[in-house]
């Protein structure tokens, strides 16, 4: 299938790519070969694409509402969208460092704009030390050159992070990197410091094999208590039957790929 070209510029940190192919509209930042940052169905912006999208999602298993969302990156704002839809009492805040990413989130990816939504533009390492508020969900979903900044991973960040979540509250991190190869300590270490400094943890693995890089999904739950595995799957088969309209066939595997820490 043909891909149609809708926008094509450098910005002062990257260069972004907005195709469509069909139905599915993305964007890439970097040449040809880079891999897509986000992704939307135009006649269907709410049913999501990526496995990761769906991953995340998966926070309404321990969440049933959310008042207060802090996006840290937005890309093509598929988060804000989604938790913006489905909790329509929710304030969204969305932090991105580069603005004509914002700009194309806004007229490329149908990102909304209104009274409930407010995004900065700014440096994720230093805005979130600085915000007043707090939040009872969370999603760090940053990547430079394929990896997240070590610097939003570390247990200095991870206890901002904790500082402003409220109690019963989730944060979640789309993270690449395997957690059975090569990346197993750093996953590791990432996994401990998330129940320490916030709360029990689950994960989602994207890939085929835990020895290769892949998306993982990691939520950090700030409860003392946590559902069982078990339960938690269950939950997640439930939610996804419960919203088909959302997901792809490809959904109904990732409960089967849920682990608890």
């Amino acid at each position: 299938m043909s891909t149609r070209k809708l926008y094509d510029a450098t910005s002062a940190y990257q260069r972004i790519y907005v195709g469509q192919r069909g139905d599915l509209r993305f964007m890439r930042f970097g040449d040809y070969h880079a891999g897509w940052q986000g992704a939307v169905y135009v006649k269907h912006p709410h049913r999501l694409y990526f496995g990761y999208q769906q991953a995340f999602s998966l926070f309404s298993i321990v969440r049933s509402d959310v008042s207060r969302f802090l996006s840290v990156g937005v890309g093509t704002g598929t988060a804000i969208s989604h938790v913006h839809h489905f909790y329509p009492r929710a304030k969204l805040v969305g932090i991105e460092l580069d603005p004509d990413v914002l700009s194309v989130a806004k007229s490329c990816f149908f990102m909304p704009m209104d009274e409930r939504v407010q995004l900065v533009t700014e440096d994720a390492r230093t805005c979130v030390p600085k915000l007043a508020d707090a939040f009872d969900l969370i999603f760090v979903d940053v990547f430079f050159h394929e990896r997240t900044p070590a610097a939003l991973l570390s247990p200095i960040y991870l206890r901002v992070l904790s500082d402003i979540l409220m109690d019963g509250g989730v944060a979640v991190f789309n993270v690449i990197m395997s957690y059975g190869g090569s990346d197993r300590e750093v996953f590791g270490r990432l996994c401990t410091d998330l129940k320490a400094l916030i709360g029990p943890v689950f994960y989602i693995p994207l890939g085929m094999v835990p020895y290769l890089s892949q998306n993982i999904v990691v939520f950090a739950c700030k409860d003392a208590r946590l559902l069982s595995e078990a339960t938690l799957k269950r939950n997640a088969v439930r939610y996804i039957e419960e919203h088909q309209m959302v997901y792809g066939f490809k959904a109904k595997r990732l409960p089967y790929l849920l682990k608890v820490w």
